[in-house]
C-alpha cells in the first residue's frame, strides 16, 4: 500500500470498498478495491479472493478492466486489487442521460459498443471463464469511448448480487434454477444490445415473481416501430429461452450483420489512431504551430458528441468501481441534429414504451444488511479533488494499435459453440434455490409457469 496514495473513495459494495488511488511514483490514477475476507464464507476466504485475483490477473484483453497486481492488507482484514481507472463512466450512466434527454443512440454506436462487449465476452469464454454479472453498470467507457468490460469475476464474491435490485438480466434457466452457463452470459449481451437501443431493459414485472415468470414465458417488449431491423433479428437470435439455441459470442462476431459493423469499427478506429499519430507528431516538432494539421470535421463531430451525453450532475452507480470523477462536465442537449457518439444524428425522440422497470430491493429487506461502515477504511468521500487538464493524458498511451488488432482478429475467428458450465473447482454453482431467500420465490415462479 506504500505505492499508493488514497485520493478519496468512489464507491461501497456488500463486502469492501474501491477507491480512487494515485501511484506515488508515476503519478497515475487507479482504483483500489479492497475485499473484506471472512474466512467464515467460503467465496470470501482469503485463499477464494486471491484465487479471483490470480484468475483476473491472466486476462489480457483491451476491452477488459486491466488488473495490476493485489495485495494484503497490513490489517490482513482485506485484500486489495489495483485496476486500471476508466474515466468515461458506463453504459447505464449514458443511457440513463439520453432517456433523461429524449435521444437515441444511432445504430452505429450501438453495434460499436456491443461488438466490443462481444469480443471481451468471447475472449473470457476462450479461457473458460463466466462473467456472471454482465449489465450496463459494468460496461465502462475511457475517455476515448472504448468499452471496457469490468466485475468479471467480482460476482461470485456473493451470489445473490446478482438479483439485488433490479435482476432484469437473469437468464431463464437461472429462474428456473439451472445452474449458470456460458449461454446465460450471451443471454446477458442480449439484454445489453436490447436496452442501449431502447434505453430500457427487455423484460420487468411487478415483482420477482412476475419478472420470472416473463422471463422464462413471454417474449421481451416489442421494439419501437424505428428500431433497424439488423438490430431487431440480432437480439431475436441472441434471446432465445432455451441455452442451446443461443449463439455463442463467436458466433456472433461471425454474422454478416455484425462482421458488417464490425469493419466499419475498425475503419473508425484506424483514422482516430491516425489522427492521434499525426498530432502528436506535429507537437513533437519545433514549428508546430504550422505544421498541425486541422482535425477532419467528423473527429471534431466525434469529440463534440463524446462529451454530449455526460450528465452534470454526480454519478452514483450500482457499482461505482471505475466511475468518472467529474462533477461539473458541461451538457450541452444536442437537437435532433447534433451528431451522435459516432457522427451519425442522434434522434430527438422519446423511445416508445419506455418504462422505468420494477425496484425488486422490496422483496429483500435484509439484502444490504451485511453492508456495514467502511468509512474507517479511509479516504474521503466527499472531498472535492482537483486534476490538471481533466485527465487530458491520463489516457495517451492508449494502444489504439491493440484495439485494431483484435478486432481484425475477431475478424477472422472461427464460430465455436464455447458452451461450458461453471468448473467445480471455483465453487461456484450455486444456483437460486441453495439461497433460502430466493426458495419461495423460484417455487411460486414454476408453479405460475406451470399453469399458464
Amino acid at each position: 500500500m506504500e505505492k499508493y496514495e488514497i485520493v478519496k473513495r468512489i464507491g461501497l459494495g456488500a463486502h469492501g470498498a474501491v477507491y480512487l488511488v494515485k501511484n506515488k511514483i508515476s503519478q497515475k490514477l487507479f482504483a483500489m478495491k479492497k475485499i473484506e475476507i471472512d474466512e467464515r464464507k467460503k467465496s470470501r476466504t482469503k485463499e477464494a479472493v486471491l484465487k479471483e485475483a490470480s484468475i483476473l490477473s491472466q486476462l489480457r484483453h483491451p476491452h477488459i478492466i486491466l488488473f495490476h497486481q493485489s495485495f494484503i492488507d497490513p490489517s490482513e482484514d482485506y485484500v486489495c486489487m489495483i485496476l486500471d481507472y476508466c474515466d468515461g463512466g458506463n453504459l447505464s450512466e449514458r443511457i440513463q442521460d439520453a432517456a433523461q434527454k429524449l435521444l437515441k443512440f444511432s445504430e452505429k454506436q450501438i453495434m460499436q459498443w456491443f461488438i466490443q462487449i462481444v469480443m471481451a465476452v468471447q475472449y473470457i469464454h476462450s479461457k473458460h471463464i463466466l462473467h456472471r454479472d454482465l449489465k450496463t453498470e459494468n460496461v465502462f467507457l475511457n475517455k476515448r469511448n472504448v468499452v471496457k468490460v469490468g466485475k468479471i469475476l467480482d460476482n461470485t464474491i456473493d451470489v445473490a448480487k446478482t438479483v439485488v435490485g433490479t435482476p432484469s438480466y437473469l437468464s431463464p434457466e437461472l429462474c428456473q434454477d439451472i445452474p449458470y452457463n456460458s449461454k446465460s452470459d450471451i443471454w446477458a449481451v442480449g439484454c445489453l444490445l436490447y436496452e442501449m437501443t431502447t434505453l430500457h431493459t427487455p423484460f420487468d414485472g411487478q415483482s420477482l415473481i412476475g419478472l420470472f415468470v416473463n422471463i422464462i414465458k413471454a417474449g421481451y417488449k416489442p421494439f419501437p416501430a424505428d428500431t433497424p431491423i439488423g438490430i431487431q433479428d440480432l437480439v431475436s437470435k441472441i434471446l432465445q429461452k432455451t441455452p442451446e439455441h443461443r449463439p455463442s459470442a463467436s458466433a456472433i462476431l461471425t454474422l454478416p450483420y455484425v462482421k458488417n459493423h464490425l469493419a466499419s469499427f475498425i475503419s473508425d478506429t484506424e483514422n482516430i489512431r491516425d489522427i492521434r499519430i499525426k498530432r502528436d507528431n506535429s507537437c513533437d516538432s519545433p514549428d508546430s504551430d504550422s505544421l498541425t494539421p486541422l482535425p477532419s470535421s467528423s473527429y471534431m463531430e466525434h469529440q463534440s458528441a463524446t462529451k454530449s451525453l455526460f450528465s452534470p450532475r454526480q454519478y452514483h452507480t450500482a457499482d461505482p468501481i471505475l466511475q468518472s470523477y467529474k462533477t461539473n462536465i458541461n451538457s450541452p442537449v444536442p437537437d435532433q441534429h447534433s451528431p451522435d457518439l459516432c457522427n451519425h444524428g442522434i434522434v430527438s425522440k422519446k423511445p416508445e414504451d419506455q418504462d422505468d422497470g420494477g425496484d425488486y430491493s422490496d422483496d429483500f429487506d435484509d439484502s444490504s444488511s451485511d453492508l456495514g461502515d467502511l468509512s474507517k477504511c479511509g479516504g474521503n468521500e466527499d472531498a472535492e479533488a482537483v486534476y490538471a487538464d481533466d485527465f487530458e493524458d491520463s489516457d495517451s498511451g492508449e494502444d489504439l494499435d491493440l484495439v485494431v488488432a483484435q478486432a481484425k482478429k475477431a475478424q477472422t475467428i472461427h464460430p465455436d459453440d464455447e458452451f461450458f458450465v461453471e468448473d467445480d473447482d471455483m465453487a461456484l454453482s450455486q444456483t437460486l434455490t441453495q439461497i433460502p431467500k430466493f426458495r419461495s420465490i423460484m417455487e411460486a415462479a414454476r408453479s405460475q409457469v406451470t399453469h399458464l
